[in-house]
């Protein structure tokens, strides 16, 4: 029988550490819905060496008992037409 993994999860801002379990199973956005109170997508989550999951990573296999995870908010990217200036410069 598999056992849960238990990990925590630093989110930027408040700085909150929050223990969280993860099952096997588990992908980045399974373990973020555990971590925040909104929606978890356009949430990244890293391994403590910096390492971005992939979306589809398995985090039960990717993690130990014990690590420390780092969650990432959505990062708001301006879209075309938002120039103050009006000009586009590649």
């Amino acid at each position: 029988m598999t056992e849960n993994k238990q990990v925590s999860v630093t989110m930027p801002g408040s700085g909150k550490t929050q223990g969280v379990t993860v099952q096997p199973g588990d992908r980045p956005r399974d373990v973020l819905a555990r971590t925040v109170d909104t929606d978890p997508d356009g949430y990244s989550l890293r391994s403590g060496s910096g390492t971005a999951f992939d979306p589809d990573t398995n985090v039960f296999k990717a993690v130990d008992d014990g690590d420390v995870l780092y969650g990432s908010s959505p990062m708001v990217v301006g879209t075309a037409g938002t120039c103050p200036s009006g000009v586009h410069r590649p």
